[in-house]
């Protein structure tokens, strides 16, 4: 995959996250466990990416790369980096 696609993908794997669970603070886990289930792991592009959006103007929502990756550090169910197989 190159690095345009997974910046496409990533987008779209993001935005779809959002949609469907809502640009609140309620919803930071199950939008990052959509990007772990879509490519297997939250690769580091993906907590700017989700920052880019979250934090778009409009939004009311205001959160770090820090929050981001507390949570996705602290549960087991994401991992930040490539599971073997």
């Amino acid at each position: 995959m190159t690095t345009a696609t997974l910046s496409q993908d990533l987008t779209q794997i993001v935005q779809g996250a959002i949609e469907k669970h809502g640009a609140t603070r309620e919803g930071l886990i199950p939008i990052l466990s959509e990007i772990n289930r879509a490519l297997g792991y939250i690769p580091a592009p993906a907590f700017d990416e989700v920052l880019r959006q979250l934090n778009a103007p409009g939004r009311r929502l205001h959160v770090s790369k820090s929050q981001l990756f507390a949570l996705a550090s602290f549960y087991h169910m994401l991992s930040t980096e490539p599971l073997g197989e």
